[in-house]
């Protein structure tokens, strides 16, 4: 929030002058500025009696005429004030203003500006002391003063409403302070207009409060205007600027964005530093925002340390009492409690309890905030009548002040909810349950209508939607969650999507272009070999990166009007169960946090079985843990050869722990699994565990995946007449020279882009092969290969039937040790074209192509290809379905980006496949396909027999790494 403690007083006294008449020979304002300015600067470089020495001189000089007709005058008392205060001497700093008041009314009198002036500046000098009703007595003064001489609609009279409402902000009386910020912004865009910086600043703080009271789509329009006319007017390094950007920071880590929220908070710490010092009180205020994001990452180590330096550095500068103290304190009691301090914790938070109740009152959110953490204290302790009394009084507070779906208010019922299950209480808990479903519906539509979509992952990590039904155990309840909330970022923007297609809306489909363009831009500077500024970005990234969610949040505020709800947030399982196929059974698997009581949890994993004759099943598959550690070494093992018998030994381990505990779950006759795997089980093929009947489960069922069982219901754009089938094979890596050339290339074992990419002949003869046979299939053939399979082809595509990509895939890991550079992940899952190797080598020099012709496709260039009515999309090469994986969400790769370009079905690889090999196995999957028109059917009866015949001649090993990394997912 923006005060006008110091700097923005003189800025006040300097807009004041423009307005009063001055001496004709002599300009005192810009002399007396210019000193004031050299004393502000000693201060600056650690000179701090000196520069108290200076302002004290100017102060005398400006004294030596009394004629307090002259703003210098004033001017010398409010600057020396403030040197004071720089100096933490409050008690000297009152005392200047309290005589500068006292002079003014005797020599101007009780209604001259001048004395309001004077009045506005102590209004801010008790605010900041907490002293609240002292400062609303100046205010109000000021107010009258200012409102009599210049009219209710002036710069100057807004200006003192701003502050009112700032005053009301930290004193919990929301409705008060709402209209008044908006009455004072409206006076200020009218009188001073758009882009002036007091206009800014009453927008930075009515942002404040709207964040306050949890209303983000308010907050983000305030808060992203304010940035914008102070980079405009003020600079990107000006103090009030960093300002802008630690409240977006704020707004930004309490919706789950830590990535961008962090290096936000840097970059404020790091413009605070040079230009206050590391200890001023608005340098702590940035360290302690970072220090809490690090506790929302549960990096408590580095949050600690930085929570004890805000204690120490708010105690040396404030009064017992002071509200910023007692946040402090409370909030390094959340790190002691999180770190299971608890002799610790609780003295600290009884502290900030009793500074809270005595300065803010009884009923302000941060007095509940301290009563929730003293509630969570007990609950931990195993106190539960103790906190249960706590979490009460504090939901009665937040429910009353915030409002049910302000997040504060969330946790709160989350944690009855789970005290209610310590005390045997399941009927409270599955009470609160519903609750809080009402609640998170609300806010994911709310956040939905204005983030961009990163944003919206972010966010949707926040929710643990599915912990407490997890918990409760109760199968509808996990059911309609889990079909509610799994994917449902993906499933927002493709209805989006196809609502801007039905729109005759010129500037939306123009901002849908420019989008396209700014992303296209923002793959320039991947992967992070790109040069970053010591902030952590490259500043025309930034920029782009800025673009890109300002043309996002048009485009789902365009869409947000268009329809009443988000259709997925409403849906039943039992539409589901409708929509299944006879001899089908869906299989949610679920990642939750289980309540092992008093607030301990433990990551689990679960199932929910579905079918079209059955209600709902539940299976708790227990600790998330070992599962993990299994898939591990999965993945390791399906890349090279291991011995048979160790292969045997983990496949058979994991169907033991993944499938084994379902089986007597699945219906009889059933024939058919649709899967849809979280978090690290979308590593696995579930067709090659392995069964006690020495048979993998691709032998016995037929398997498909989807990213949510929402996905049956979802609307899919009608086929194409078209029955092109475009194969893009073998493409000439290096331009203009030879690629060395290998017979079987193993595609996978790229880990990084520098590699050198090998050719790819065997996809050559793959490609060959489907050419030949597609005529009989009822298919037009097209293939590029070499120099002619390259980007710009494959985006000027009309849809086609069938596209089939052979070539090299890669996923880019991210670098644990670049916590701010790290990409997207939709920008680390890499298709190879034609000029690949090229781009490869010149991004090693630093160099970066124009990304549209760059040979280099990434998962979010795919995602804007145009594949609406493409049936299949085959990826036969590695690692495809590979990616980065969140769980509810999905793999981020190659297999979202397809889904947002349009594609109903895809082939695609969990781990590298031999470009030698892979040919029998594709002609005979689409031999099946044209006779079947079932893609995982036809996938089925294909593995089942490359199986047959692999094992016969090759072994047991080989068979499974060769035919298993292929799946179909829809």
């Amino acid at each position: 929030m923006d005060s006008s403690s110091s700097l923005p007083a003189c800025l006040c006294v300097l807009l004041l002058t423009a307005l009063l008449p001055l001496p004709a020979q002599t300009n005192p304002v810009s002399s007396l500025q210019k000193k004031f300015g050299e004393a502000r600067e000693l201060y600056r470089t650690g000179q701090k009696e000196e520069a108290l020495a200076r302002a004290l001189d100017n102060q005398n000089a400006a004294l030596e005429s009394l004629d307090f007709r002259n703003p210098d005058t004033i001017q010398g008392f409010i600057e020396l004030s403030d040197m004071y205060q720089r100096l933490n001497r409050h008690r000297d700093s009152a005392e200047v203003l309290q005589n500068a008041l006292r002079l003014a009314s005797e020599e101007l009198g009780e209604d001259h500006p001048l004395k309001a002036l004077v009045d506005y500046t102590l209004g801010w000098h008790y605010a900041n002391l907490a002293d609240y009703s002292r400062a609303r007595d100046h205010f109000q003064k000021a107010l009258q003063v200012r409102e009599q001489h210049f009219g209710r609609r002036s710069a100057e009279t807004a200006e003192v409403l701003n502050s009112l409402a700032v005053l009301h902000e930290n004193l919990g009386d929301f409705s008060q302070a709402e209209p008044l910020f908006l009455e004072a912004l409206s006076i200020q865009r009218a009188v001073l207009g758009d882009n002036h910086a007091k206009t800014a600043t009453t927008l930075n703080n009515l942002g404040t409060h709207y964040w306050t009271i949890g209303d983000n789509r308010q907050a983000d329009r305030c808060f992203s205007e304010a940035l914008e006319i102070r980079r405009r007017v003020l600079g990107r390094s000006h103090l009030s600027t960093a300002t802008s950007l630690n409240n977006l920071g704020l707004l930004y880590r309490s919706m789950g964005d830590f990535d961008l929220a962090r290096k936000m908070f840097r970059r404020v710490i790091q413009t605070r530093s040079e230009a206050l010092g590391p200890n001023h009180p608005l340098t702590l205020t940035a360290l302690n925002n970072l220090a809490l994001l690090y506790m929302d990452q549960k990096r408590y180590v580095q949050a600690r340390p930085l929570l004890e330096k805000v204690v120490e550095g708010r105690r040396a500068v404030l009064n017992a009492d002071h509200p910023d103290l007692a946040r402090a304190l409370f909030n390094l009691a959340l790190a002691e409690d999180r770190m299971g301090h608890f002799e610790a914790s609780g003295p600290l938070a009884q502290s900030s309890l009793e500074m809270r109740l005595k300065t803010l009152g009884p009923h302000h959110p941060e007095t509940a905030g301290s009563y929730y953490t003293l509630g969570r204290l007990a609950h931990r302790q195993g106190r539960f009548a103790e906190a249960a009394g706590l979490y009460n009084q504090a939901l009665q507070i937040q429910m009353s002040a915030l409002g049910p779906t302000h997040s504060d208010t969330i946790h709160t019922l989350e944690n009855l909810a789970f005290l209610a299950l310590d005390q045997g209480n399941r009927g409270v808990a599955l009470k609160i349950n519903d609750q809080l479903w009402d609640i998170r519906r609300h806010q994911i539509e709310k956040t939905f209508s204005f983030a961009p979509e990163k944003q919206r992952l972010s966010f949707s990590r926040t929710l643990n939607a599915l912990d407490l039904p997890g918990t409760l155990g109760d199968p509808g309840r996990i059911a309609a969650t889990a079909l509610r909330t799994k994917g449902v970022v993906l499933d927002s923007v493709l209805e989006e999507r196809r609502i801007l297609e039905g729109l005759d809306d010129a500037p939306a489909r123009n901002a849908l272009q420019e989008l396209k363009a700014v992303t296209r831009k923002l793959s320039q500077f991947e992967p992070d070999s790109s040069p970053h500024t010591a902030n952590g970005l490259h500043p025309e990234r930034e920029d782009l990166e800025e673009q890109k969610q300002r043309l996002e949040k048009i485009l789902a505020e365009k869409t947000s009007v268009e329809r009443a709800s988000r259709s997925a947030l409403t849906l039943d399982p039992e539409s589901l169960r409708k929509a299944l196929p006879p001899k089908t059974a869906l299989v949610e698997f679920i990642v939750f946090q289980r309540s092992m009581g008093r607030l301990e949890f433990e990551p689990a994993l679960g199932a929910v079985i579905l079918t079209r004759d059955t209600p709902p099943r539940w299976v708790d598959l227990g600790p998330l843990g070992p599962v993990e550690k299994e898939i591990r070494q999965y993945q390791r093992w399906m890349r090279r050869p291991v011995k048979e018998s160790a292969l045997r030994k983990l496949l058979s381990a994991l169907h033991g722990k993944i499938w084994a505990p379902l089986a007597g779950t699945i219906p009889a006759g059933t024939t058919r699994l649709m899967i849809v795997p979280d978090g690290a089980l979308n590593l696995i093929s579930f067709g090659t565990l392995l069964t006690p009947a020495d048979r993998l489960l691709l032998e016995d069922f037929q398997i498909e995946y989807l990213a949510a069982g929402r996905d049956l219901l979802r609307p899919v754009s009608a086929l194409n007449t078209s029955r092109a089938l475009v194969i893009f094979a073998n493409p000439s890596f290096l331009v203009g020279t030879k690629s060395p050339a290998k017979s079987s290339a193993q595609n996978g074992s790229l880990i990084a882009p520098e590699t050198p990419l090998p050719a790819l002949p065997g996809s050559l003869r793959e490609a060959r092969l489907l050419e030949k046979q597609a005529p009989a299939w009822g298919l037009s053939p097209r293939v590029l290969t070499n120099t002619r399979a390259t980007e710009p082809a494959l985006a000027s595509l009309p849809p086609p039937h069938i596209l089939h990509l052979a070539t090299h895939g890669l996923f880019v890991p991210p670098r644990p040790e670049e916590e701010d550079n790290s990409t997207d992940p939709m920008d680390r899952s890499l298709l190879a074209l034609a000029g690949a190797q090229n781009t490869f080598n010149k991004w090693n020099r630093g160099v970066f192509p124009d990304p549209s012709s760059d040979g280099v496709l990434t998962a979010r260039e795919m995602a804007s290809l145009n594949l609406n009515g493409t049936w299949l999309v085959v990826l036969s090469a590695c690692d495809t379905a590979v990616g980065e994986t969140l769980i509810g969400e999905g793999v981020m790769g190659f297999r979202r980006g397809l889904t947002q370009a349009g594609a109903q079905n895809l082939l695609m690889t969990l781990w590298p496949v031999k470009d030698s090999e892979t040919a029998p196995l594709i002609e005979a999957f689409y031999s099946r396909l044209v006779k079947t028109n079932d893609p995982a059917r036809a996938l089925c009866e294909a593995q089942r027999e490359a199986l047959r015949k692999m094992r016969e001649k090759d072994g047991f090993s080989t068979a499974v790494r060769t035919v298993g990394p292929f799946i179909l997912s829809r």
